[in-house]
C-alpha cells in the first residue's frame, strides 16, 4: 500500500494541470450531489427502533392526534365577554380557513346542529349497536304501566310548549326514552367533563376560554411546510390582540413544537459550525504562522463530509439534522489526519518518508475510529445510526484525501523544514520529571472514579431534549391547565391485523378501564370502540335486542301506548314510527355505517390503513395511579401506550442496553483491530489500556457531578473511543519507531495529537454556543472525554512502554512480555506454596519424627530440597537447559564451592546439583517468612553470625558428613555479571 501511495504521488507530481482538474472536479461533482440531500428534522427520530416501538411509530404516522394544534383563547381582562371569546374563534378560524386551508386538514371551533342531528339519525337507525345489559334493566322500569304514562304525559306537556314542533319527531320515533340511553354512550366519548358548549363553541366552565382544535394536513415532521401554518397562527395572534387587550390566544401541540425545534437546530448548527471553522482557522494560523495552511488542513474535512453526505444521499435520500449538527465532533477527529500528516512531513522534510511513516497507523487509526463509529448502527435509534454512518463515512473519506490528494497542496520542505520549535512544540515534546508521581496520581484517581462509575444515570425525559421558546412554555402551562396538575390524559391504542380484531381488542381493554374506574384507579375514559363495534359484538348485541323484545313484551307495550296515548288526546297512529323501530330487522354494519361518529368524535382515533389497524382509547388518570393501570393493561400484547413518559421509559431501557452493546462491540472491535496489526499482546494492551482507563475517568467524573447520560450525549461512547484509539495508535507507533529504529517520531506525533486534542475541544466547545438542549448535551461530555483521554494517553502509555520495553532494551535485555508474567506467575506461585510445604514437611522430619536418625532424616530433608529446586529451573519449559560439565562434577567427597552471583537462578542450579549442599546466607535469607524456615531446618549457616571458632566448627561438622559448602562472596546480585568486592 505505501509503494502504491508514493507511486500516486510522482504520478500527479509530474501532471500537476491533471491534479488539480481531477481535484476541482471531485469536489464539484460532490457539492452538486450533497446538495440534494433531505434534511430530516424530527428529533423523535432519536427514538429507538423495535417491534414496539414500531407500533408506536406507524400509530403516529397513520393519525394526528398527537400532531393537532390547540389554541386556548382567554379572557385577559374582566370586561371581557363570552362574546368577545367567540369573535376572536370566529376570526381565527375564519383567518386559518382562508390563508391556510392547504396546510390544514379540519378546524374544529363550534358544533353544528347538523352533525348533531346526524348523529341522533346514526343512533336512532342502529339503535341496538348501542344498548348494553345494564340498558335493558332499564328499559325493564321504562316499559312499566306506570312509566309509560307518566312518560305520555310528559310527553304531552312538551308537544303543548314552544318546543313542540322541534320535538315531535324525537318523541314519534322513541315515546319511552330508550333513544336517550343510547345517546348517553355519546356523552361517555367526552374525555373531560370541565367543559360546555356556548352558542355551539366549546367553552371551560367559567366561560373564561374558548377553545379550538386545529389537525395540520403534514405530519409533524414535515416542519418546512408546518412552519408556514405555525407562524401564520402567532402571526395572526399578534395583529388581532394589537387591537385589543380583552383576550389572549395560545397555541401549543406536537407539531408546533417540531416547528420551534427545527428552527432552532438550524439556527444552532449555523452558529456552532460557523464559530468552530473560523476558530479552528485562527488557532492553526496562530500555531503554524502560514496562512494557507489553515486551509490546506480543512480541506480532508470538507472532502470526508462531501463524500459522507453524498453515500448517505445516494443510498439513504436523508439525514438527521441532529447528526450533522453533531458533526463538529467528527471535524475533530478528521482534521486530526492533515495535523499528524502536516506535523510529520514539517519533522521529516520529506513527503515520500511522510506517507511511508504514516501509512500505518493512519490506517489502523481510521479503521478503528470508522468501526467505533460504524458500532452505531447496531443501536436502534435513527438519529444515531444517521450519525454513526455520517462520522464513519468522513473519516474514511478525510482519511484517503489525506493520503492521496493532501501531499500536493502541502508548501515545498524548504517553506517548512527544520524550522526552529517554538515555546509550545518544546513544552508539548518535552519529557515530565515527574512522570511516575503522575502515574501513582492518575492510579488512585481511576480507583476513586471507579467507584463512582455506578452513580451514573440515564436522563429518562426526553421532552428536556427539546427546545422550546418561552412563548411555546407559556402556551404548553396554559394547555395543560386544562386537566389540572394532578392528573393527565393519556392515549391507549387496541392494535389488530383487522380492524375488526382492533375494535375487538379495544372492547377488550374498555372492560379493563371500566373495572379501573369502579375501583378509583382512572377518573373517566373515552374510547370510540365502545360505539364503533366489532362484527361479533354487533351481532351479540343485536341478538340480544331480539332476544328481550319478545312478541309477548312487544304487543303489550304498543298497547299500553295505544290506550295512555289516547287518554292523551295522541292519535293512534302516533307511535308507528316506535313500532317500526320495535319490529325492525337489524343487521350488523360496516365501518362505513360509523362514519359520522368518527367524524363527530375524531376521526384519527380509529386507524384503518394497511400498515397498521388500531383503535385509540383515551383515559384521565392519577399521574400517581398510572403504573397500577399500565402494569393491569401491558399484559395485552395488543395494546400499545402512548403516554410519553412511559414510552420514554421504555425507550430508555432500550438505549441503556444498546448502550452496553456500543461499548462492548466498539471495545472488541479496537482491541482485535490492534491485535492483528500489532501482532503482539503486550502492544495490543499498552494501546487499549488509556482509552479503558479513560472511560472510566468520563464514567466517574459524570457520576461525581451529577451529569447524566441521554439518548443524544451517548454518542460520546464511541467518539472517545474513537478519539482515544487514534491518538493511542500514534503514540505506539512513536514509541515502536524508537523501539526498532531509534528513530524520534514520538515528538512529531504527540505535538499532531496535541493539536488535533485542541481542534476538537474548538469543535465541541462550540456547541456550548447552541440554545438547542440536544446538541449542548454533548458540548460538557465530550470536552472531559478529550482532556481525559489526552492526559492519561501522554502518561500511562509511554510510561509502561519505556518500563517493560524501552527500558529493558536499553539494559540489554529482552522486552517483558504476557508470556513472561504468566510463566513468572506460575513459578512464583509453585515456589509459594512449595516452601509452604516444605516447611512443614521438614518440621515432621526434623523436629517431629522420633526415628531414623536425625542425620538421616536431614539426609532425606536435602534431597527433597535437591528435587524441589530442580522442579523449580525445569517449570519453564520454554526455556532450553543445557547442562555443561555436570560430568566433572564430583560430591563423592566434600567442597568449597565458590561463585559468583549474578540471579536467583545461581541458588537454584547450585542446590540441585546433590542433596549434600550447604549455603552460606545473608540475614535476609534466613529469616525469609516464605523460605526460611526451610534454610533453617536444612542447616543453612547465616553469615551474619559470624566466622568465630563456633560457626567454623559447625561447618566442620557438616563437611564431615560429606556436605559441599556454597558460598557467594559477593553477598549480593551482580546484575550486569561485573564481579563485585568479596566480604570477609
Amino acid at each position: 500500500m505505501t509503494k502504491l501511495l508514493i507511486g500516486l504521488y510522482h504520478f500527479f507530481q509530474k501532471r500537476k494541470v491533471l491534479f488539480y482538474i481531477v481535484s476541482a472536479l471531485l469536489f464539484g461533482v460532490l457539492t452538486a450531489l450533497a446538495l440534494r440531500i433531505h434534511i430530516e428534522e424530527d428529533i423523535s427520530h432519536a427514538m429507538p427502533n423495535g417491534k414496539q416501538v414500531e407500533k408506536i411509530t406507524k400509530i403516529f404516522q397513520h393519525s394526528s392526534f398527537a400532531d393537532k394544534l390547540v389554541i386556548r383563547i382567554n379572557a385577559a381582562d374582566s370586561n371581557a365577554t363570552p362574546e368577545n371569546l367567540i369573535a376572536y374563534a370566529a376570526a381565527t378560524d375564519s383567518a386559518l380557513q382562508a390563508g391556510y386551508g392547504k396546510y390544514i386538514t379540519s378546524v374544529k371551533s363550534k358544533i353544528d346542529d347538523d352533525v348533531a342531528i346526524s348523529l341522533y339519525n346514526n343512533v336512532h337507525e342502529n339503535l341496538p349497536l348501542y344498548l348494553t345489559d345494564a340498558d335493558y334493566l332499564r328499559i325493564d322500569t321504562m316499559i312499566t304501566h306506570e312509566h309509560v304514562r307518566d312518560k305520555l304525559e310528559s310527553d304531552y306537556k312538551v308537544l303543548s310548549s314552544a318546543t313542540g314542533l322541534v320535538m315531535k319527531k324525537l318523541i314519534a320515533d322513541d315515546p319511552i326514552g330508550i333513544n336517550t340511553i343510547a345517546l348517553g354512550k355519546l356523552n361517555d366519548l367526552q374525555i373531560n367533563n370541565d367543559f360546555d358548549l356556548y352558542d355551539g363553541y366549546i367553552f371551560t366552565k367559567d366561560h373564561r376560554s374558548v377553545l379550538l382544535f386545529v389537525t395540520p394536513s403534514n405530519p409533524s415532521n414535515e416542519t418546512a411546510k408546518n412552519s408556514v401554518l405555525v407562524n401564520g397562527i402567532g402571526d395572526f395572534f399578534r395583529k388581532y390582540e394589537a387591537g385589543t387587550k380583552l383576550v389572549k390566544a395560545y397555541c401549543y401541540g406536537g407539531t408546533a413544537v417540531a416547528v420551534g425545534n427545527a428552527k432552532q437546530m438550524k439556527q444552532d448548527t449555523i452558529v456552532t459550525l460557523t464559530i468552530t471553522l473560523v476558530s479552528l482557522l485562527l488557532f492553526l494560523w496562530f500555531f503554524f504562522r502560514r496562512k494557507r495552511i489553515p486551509f490546506i488542513m480543512m480541506l480532508p474535512v470538507v472532502f470526508g463530509a462531501l463524500f459522507a453526505i453524498v453515500i448517505i444521499g445516494l443510498f439513504k435520500g436523508s439525514i438527521s439534522n441532529i447528526a450533522l449538527a453533531a458533526g463538529s465532533i467528527v471535524l475533530g477527529i478528521a482534521i486530526n489526519y492533515s495535523l499528524h500528516f502536516f506535523g510529520h512531513y514539517k519533522h521529516c522534510g520529506s513527503i515520500e518518508e511522510t506517507i511511508s511513516d504514516l501509512v500505518m497507523p493512519l490506517t489502523l487509526g481510521s479503521f478503528t475510529t470508522v468501526g467505533s463509529f460504524l458500532s452505531l448502527l447496531f443501536v436502534k435509534s435513527q438519529i444515531l445510526n444517521d450519525f454513526g454512518l455520517f462520522a464513519g463515512l468522513s473519516l474514511m473519506g478525510a482519511a484517503a484525501f489525506t493520503l492521496v490528494f493532501l501531499p500536493h497542496f502541502l508548501p515545498k520542505a524548504k517553506d517548512s523544514h527544520h524550522d526552529e520549535p517554538g515555546w509550545l512544540d518544546k513544552l508539548i515534546t518535552s519529557d515530565f520529571k515527574y512522570q511516575g508521581a503522575l502515574v501513582v496520581v492518575i492510579i488512585a484517581l481511576t480507583i476513586f472514579f471507579g467507584y463512582h462509575v455506578r452513580d451514573v444515570s440515564f436522563m429518562s425525559d426526553m421532552m428536556s431534549l427539546s427546545y422550546q421558546t418561552d412563548e411555546l412554555k407559556a402556551a404548553e402551562k396554559q394547555i395543560n391547565a386544562l386537566q389540572g396538575d394532578s392528573s393527565k390524559t393519556v392515549f391507549i391504542a387496541s392494535t389488530g391485523n383487522s380492524i375488526d380484531e382492533a375494535l375487538a381488542n379495544s372492547e377488550k381493554l374498555s372492560n379493563i378501564l371500566s373495572e379501573s374506574k369502579r375501583k378509583g384507579i382512572i377518573k373517566r375514559y373515552s374510547s370510540l370502540g365502545d360505539v364503533i363495534l366489532s362484527q361479533e359484538k354487533q351481532q351479540e348485541r343485536i341478538a340480544k335486542w331480539n332476544s328481550y323484545w319478545t312478541a309477548e313484551k312487544k304487543q303489550q307495550l304498543l298497547s299500553e301506548l295505544k290506550t295512555e296515548g289516547a287518554a292523551h288526546k295522541f292519535r293512534p297512529q302516533a307511535f308507528d314510527h316506535f313500532a317500526n323501530t320495535l319490529n325492525k330487522e337489524y343487521a350488523p354494519i360496516g365501518m362505513e355505517g360509523f362514519e359520522d361518529l368518527k367524524n363527530a368524535f375524531g376521526s384519527d382515533l380509529i386507524i384503518d390503513s394497511k400498515e397498521m389497524k388500531a383503535v385509540i382509547s383515551s383515559v384521565n388518570i392519577n399521574r400517581k395511579d398510572r403504573a397500577k393501570l399500565y402494569a393491569e393493561i401491558e399484559k395485552d400484547p395488543s395494546v400499545v401506550i402512548l403516554d410519553k413518559e412511559t414510552v420514554t421509559h421504555k425507550f430508555i431501557e432500550i438505549i441503556y442496553s444498546d448502550f452496553n452493546d456500543i461499548l462492548l462491540y466498539t471495545s472488541l472491535l479496537v482491541f482485535f483491530a490492534l491485535l492483528l496489526s500489532y501482532g503482539r499482546i503486550e502492544l495490543t494492551i499498552i494501546t487499549f489500556l488509556p482509552m479503558f482507563i479513560t472511560w472510566i475517568w468520563i464514567l466517574g467524573i459524570m457520576g461525581l457531578c451529577g451529569i447524566q447520560f441521554n439518548i443524544i450525549n451517548i454518542i460520546i461512547s464511541t467518539f472517545i473511543f474513537g478519539l482515544g484509539d487514534d491518538f493511542a495508535i500514534f503514540i505506539t507507533d512513536g514509541l515502536t519507531d524508537k523501539f526498532k529504529r531509534g528513530k524520534d517520531t514520538l515528538s512529531s506525533h504527540k505535538v499532531s495529537i496535541f493539536l488535533g486534542a485542541a481542534t476538537t475541544i474548538i469543535g465541541l466547545g462550540a456547541l456550548i454556543f447552541a440554545k438547542h438542549p440536544a446538541l449542548r448535551s454533548i458540548a460538557l461530555v465530550s470536552i472531559i472525554g478529550i482532556v481525559c483521554v489526552l492526559v492519561i494517553g501522554q502518561t500511562i502509555q509511554p510510561f509502561i512502554y519505556n518500563y517493560y520495553i524501552q527500558r529493558r532494551k536499553e539494559q540489554g535485555l529482552p522486552p517483558y512480555t504476557i508470556f513472561y508474567f504468566i510463566i513468572t506467575f506460575i513459578e512464583y506461585t509453585y515456589f509459594f506454596v512449595a516452601s509452604i510445604i516444605m516447611t512443614v514437611i521438614g518440621f515432621i522430619l526434623i523436629k517431629a519424627l522420633p526415628f531414623p536418625n536425625i542425620k538421616t532424616r536431614k539426609y532425606w530433608f536435602h534431597w527433597l530440597i535437591c528435587q524441589y529446586m530442580k522442579s523449580l529451573v525445569y517449570i519453564p519449559v520454554h526455556v532450553k537447559k543445557v547442562h555443561i560439565g555436570k560430568e566433572q562434577m564430583d560430591f563423592s567427597k566434600p567442597a568449597i564451592i565458590i561463585a559468583n552471583h549474578t540471579s536467583f537462578l545461581d541458588i537454584l542450579v547450585t542446590v540441585m546439583q546433590h542433596p549434600k549442599i550447604i549455603l552460606l546466607t545473608n540475614e535476609w535469607t534466613y529469616h525469609s517468612p516464605i523460605f526460611g524456615k526451610v534454610i533453617q531446618l536444612a542447616d543453612y549457616y547465616p553469615t551474619a553470625d559470624g566466622t568465630d571458632e563456633s560457626a567454623i566448627q559447625r561447618l566442620k561438622d557438616k563437611v564431615a558428613d560429606g556436605y559441599s559448602i556454597v558460598v557467594f562472596p559477593e553477598g549480593t546480585r551482580s546484575i550486569d555479571g561485573v564481579m563485585k568486592r568479596f566480604h570477609k
